[in-house]
């Protein structure tokens, strides 16, 4: 069995900058967006801590576990 994780920008606007949190969490590098990781690499399952990113996980038809 094979776990991949991935990192997705759900939000970068108006105060709420995925991808700052993610900087100052150690993570570098061109972190892809939700949006595009559900249209051209779906994920079996995605874990979000953004009800946004919940619910537009769970309109793609992948399961969400909201945090």
């Amino acid at each position: 069995m094979e776990c991949r994780v991935t990192f997705a920008v759900q939000s970068s606007g108006r105060g709420n900058d995925d991808a700052a949190y993610y900087r100052r969490m150690g993570l570098t590098g061109n972190l892809p967006r939700l949006r595009h990781l559900l249209d051209h690499d779906t994920p079996d399952a995605v874990v979000s801590v953004r009800l946004h990113g919940a619910l537009e996980t769970l309109l793609h038809g992948v399961p969400a576990f909201h945090l």
